[in-house]
C-alpha cells in the first residue's frame, strides 16, 4: 500500500522504470521484486494476481530446500521432512499471499545455495554464471540478501579453503555479475540522491532510521534477545520474563526500546500467543529446532561426518547475529529472517537425523502442521473468519491503527484496501467524489503516512484518469491531495478537507483559487 505498489503504479504510468525524481521513501531500494509485479499486474490488467510473486517464490523453495537436502546427502525421508518443515513455517506461509518481496529473496539465496552445492562437486563456467546473476537478483530484490549471502558463499569456498587462487577465480566472476545487475539502480541513486546507496534515509536528526547507530556487545545483546522472543510467544509468566529482560538491560546500561537500537519508536512486549499477522507471527517450532541442532552439535560427538552441514549451520547462525549487530530492533522482522529459519531448520534436522534423534522431529513436524493451519485460518490480514466476537481477547497484539479482522470473502473489496488504515476509507472516498467534479488538471499526492496505493485504486474504480505528477511539478490547476494531521493550507489554494472518524487526522482537496 505505502511503496511496493504504488512503485509499480508510476512506472506504468511513466511507461518506464527509469525515475527522474523521488516518488516514495522507499526509492533508493533495490527493484526486481517490484519489477515482477509490475508484470502480472500488466498481464491481469489489474492486482489480482500479485501474490503470485510471493506464492510461486513459496511453492519453489519448498522443492529447492528438498533438491538441497538431498545435494547434502538426505535421504528421501529427510528430504521429505524437511520439505514439510519448510512448507509450514509460519512465516513463510503467511507471507505466500502477500504482495511484498522475503518470499522471492528467500527461493532465490535458496536456489544460489543450490548452484554453489553444484560448483564444489563439478566447476561449470555455466553455473558460475547462474549463481553470478542468482546472487545479483538477490541483491536487486532486497539489502536484506547481503546477510544471508555468507550461506551459499561459504558452500562454495569452504572446500576451497586451503586454496586461496582458486577461491578468487571463482568470486571475481560472481561480484562482477553482481555488481552488473546492480549498476543501474547505482547510476539512478546517484542522480536521485547523490550516492550509490540512496542514503536519504535518515530522520531530520541525522540518526539513521534502520542500521542501528550503536554497535556494541551490548546492543549487539539486547537485539539478539529481543529478536529471539520476537518468534518465542510465552504463555504463562510472560510478564516476570519481560521484567527480567528490562532488568537485564538496566545492568548492560541500555533502555530496552533505545531509539539508537529501535527501529519507529516500537516497543519491545513478550507476546503471550502468536498473533497471525503476515509481518509479525511468530516461528516457535522452527526456533526451538534451530537451537537444539546448535545443542546436540557442541555436545554430541559423531558428527564429523556432516562437516557441509556445520559449515552451513554456522554461517546461517553468523547471519543472524549480523543481522541484530547491524539493523535496529523492531517486531517486524519476522519476515526478514525467513531464510535463516529454512536453511536453518534445514541443517538442525540433518544433525537430528544423523544422531538417529527422529521422534522429536515427528511430533515437531505434526505441531507444525497443525500451527500452519491456524495462522492460514486465523490470517487476520486476509481472515476466513471475523474476529468481532473475541476482538477484545487479541486487540493488544494488533497493530494499533489497523481494523478488526473481518471474513475476507464477506468484506467489499475496495474496503479490504484500507484493513491497516481503515480511518482513511471515508475521507478518501469523499475527496474521490469531490475529484470526479473536477474535469482538467493533474494531481499531485502529498500524503504525510504514505498510505498511496487505496488512493489509485478509488480512483481507478471511479474511472478519474488524472496523471500524478511530482510536487517539484505543480502548475497552475494542479490539485493537490494531501493527509496530514492537521487541515492542509497553502496560499492561493481552496481546501477541503474530511477528518477521520478517529482522532488521527485529515484528508483534504486543494485547487487553485
Amino acid at each position: 500500500m505505502v511503496y511496493h505498489i504504488p512503485r509499480v503504479m508510476y512506472w506504468i504510468q511513466e511507461k518506464s522504470v527509469f525515475q527522474e525524481v523521488i516518488r516514495t521513501s522507499h526509492d533508493y531500494m533495490a527493484p526486481f521484486g517490484e519489477y515482477i509485479l509490475l508484470h502480472l499486474y500488466l498481464i491481469a490488467g489489474s492486482d489480482r494476481i500479485l501474490f503470485l510473486s510471493q506464492w510461486i517464490a513459496y511453492v519453489f523453495s519448498v522443492y529447492i530446500i528438498g533438491l538441497i537436502a538431498f545435494q547434502l546427502g538426505g535421504s528421501h525421508k529427510l528430504i521429505q521432512l524437511t520439505r514439510l518443515f519448510t512448507a509450514t513455517l509460519p512465516i513463510a506461509v503467511m507471507q505466500s499471499s502477500s504482495t511484498q518481496v522475503d518470499m522471492v529473496v528467500t527461493v532465490l539465496l535458496l536456489l544460489s545455495l543450490h548452484l554453489a552445492l553444484i560448483l564444489k562437486q563439478s566447476y561449470s563456467l555455466k553455473y558460475l554464471i547462474l549463481l553470478g546473476f542468482t546472487l545479483g537478483l538477490g541483491f536487486l530484490t532486497k539489502a536484506t540478501f547481503a546477510f544471508y549471502f555468507l550461506i551459499p558463499i561459504s558452500a562454495l569456498i569452504f572446500p576451497l579453503h586451503k586454496d586461496f587462487r582458486k577461491s578468487i577465480l571463482l568470486l571475481i566472476p560472481i561480484f562482477f555479475i553482481i555488481f552488473l545487475l546492480q549498476s543501474r539502480l547505482i547510476y539512478q541513486n546517484f542522480s536521485l540522491y547523490g550516492n550509490p546507496l540512496g542514503l536519504e534515509i535518515s530522520d531530520k536528526g541525522g540518526e539513521s532510521v534502520y542500521v542501528n547507530d550503536l554497535i556494541t556487545p551490548s546492543s549487539v545483546l539486547s537485539n539478539l534477545i529481543r529478536n529471539f522472543f520476537v518468534h518465542m510467544p510465552v504463555p504463562f509468566f510472560s510478564t516476570f520474563i519481560q521484567t527480567n529482560i528490562i532488568n537485564l538491560h538496566s545492568l548492560i546500561g541500555l533502555d530496552i526500546n533505545d531509539p539508537r537500537i529501535t527501529c519507529c519508536g516500537t516497543e519491545f512486549i513478550i507476546r503471550s500467543i502468536i498473533y497471525p499477522q503476515e509481518d509479525i507471527v511468530s516461528n516457535p517450532i522452527h526456533l526451538i529446532a534451530i537451537v537444539a541442532g546448535g545443542i546436540l552439535l557442541i555436545f554430541k560427538r559423531g558428527l564429523n561426518s556432516i562437516l557441509q552441514i556445520k559449515i552451513l549451520y554456522l554461517s546461517t547462525i553468523v547471519s543472524f547475529v549480523f543481522f541484530s549487530t547491524l539493523i535496529k530492533w523492531q517486531p517486524f522482522h519476522s519476515r526478514l529472517e525467513i531464510p535463516f529459519f529454512i536453511v536453518g531448520t534445514m541443517c538442525s534436522i540433518a544433525i537430528f537425523n544423523h544422531l538417529k534423534i527422529l521422534k522429536p522431529l515427528y511430533i515437531g513436524a505434526i505441531l507444525s502442521c497443525l500451527l500452519a493451519l491456524i495462522v492460514v485460518f486465523f490470517n487476520v490480514s486476509r481472515s476466513y473468519i471475523s474476529y468481532s466476537v473475541f476482538y477484545d481477547m487479541v486487540k493488544t497484539l494488533k497493530p494499533p491503527l489497523s481494523s478488526i479482522p473481518e471474513s475476507f470473502y464477506l468484506k467489499p473489496r475496495d474496503q479490504q484496501y484500507f484493513n491497516a488504515r481503515y480511518y482513511w476509507y471515508e475521507p478518501y472516498m469523499s475527496v474521490i467524489e469531490l475529484l470526479k467534479k473536477e474535469d482538467k488538471g493533474e494531481i499531485t499526492l502529498s500524503l504525510e503516512d504514505e498510505f498511496e496505493y487505496p488512493f489509485w485504486i478509488l480512483m481507478k474504480e471511479n474511472q478519474i484518469d488524472k496523471k500524478v505528477i511530482h510536487s517539484s511539478q505543480i502548475k497552475g490547476d494542479t490539485i493537490i491531495i494531501s493527509t496530514s494531521t492537521h487541515e492542509f493550507s497553502k496560499e492561493g489554494y481552496i481546501t477541503t478537507c474530511y477528518k477521520t472518524h478517529i482522532e488521527y487526522g485529515f484528508a483534504c482537496l486543494s485547487k487553485s483559487n
